[in-house]
C-alpha cells in the first residue's frame, strides 16, 4: 500500500450502495413514516343540525375504521374563508402519516355520508394553513378526545364498546 492509498476512496460493492440508496429513498417516500395533514371540508348549510362540528366529526368517526384513526391528531374550526365571510365550510383537521390520510381520503371519498354534505375541494391534504383548534388524538377508546370530538366519538361508537 502506497503512501497516498490511504486518502482514496474505497469502492462499495453495487449492492450495499443500492441499500444504502433505498433506505434514504425511503425516508422521503415511505407512507408510513412521513407525516401529514388533511383538511376534511364541510359544507355547513348541508350539515344538519346546530352544532355542525360535532355533525362532521360523527361523519368521520361513523365511516372511517378506529383503527385508521387511531395516532391521528384531530382539530376542528371554520376556515378563513368562512371567516371572512366567503364561504360557509367547517374543517375537521387529521395529522397522521401519509399513508393513513390517503386511506381515509379513499373511505370518505366513497362515503355517501360524507360526499352529500362535503365542501368544495373537499379533501385537502398539506394545504395552506386554517384556524383550527386541536381536540386530541384518536385511541381505540376515544379516551385522549376533547370537547366536539370526544363527544361525536362516545356517540358513534356507544353500540361497538364490548
Amino acid at each position: 500500500m502506497g503512501l497516498f492509498d490511504f486518502f482514496k476512496k474505497k469502492e462499495k460493492p453495487k449492492a450495499e450502495l443500492d441499500k444504502q440508496n433505498s433506505q434514504k429513498n425511503s425516508l422521503y417516500t415511505s407512507n408510513d413514516s412521513v407525516r401529514g395533514l388533511l383538511h376534511v371540508r364541510f359544507n355547513i348549510d348541508a350539515v344538519e343540525g346546530g352544532a355542525y362540528g360535532m355533525a362532521c366529526y360523527k361523519i368521520i368517526f361513523a365511516n372511517v375504521p378506529t383503527h385508521v384513526l387511531q395516532g391521528c391528531i384531530v382539530s376542528m374550526g371554520d376556515s378563513y374563508a368562512t371567516l371572512a365571510g366567503r364561504e360557509n365550510v367547517c374543517i375537521i383537521g387529521l395529522a397522521g402519516t401519509v399513508g393513513q390520510l390517503r386511506t381515509i381520503m379513499n373511505v370518505l371519498g366513497g362515503t355517501k355520508a360524507f360526499t352529500s354534505v362535503c365542501a368544495s375541494n373537499p379533501l385537502v391534504l398539506n394545504g395552506a394553513a386554517e384556524p383550527l383548534v386541536e381536540d386530541g388524538i384518536c385511541t381505540e377508546d376515544g379516551s385522549l378526545l376533547s370537547s366536539w370530538a370526544k363527544s361525536a366519538f362516545n356517540s358513534v361508537n356507544k353500540g361497538n364498546k364490548e
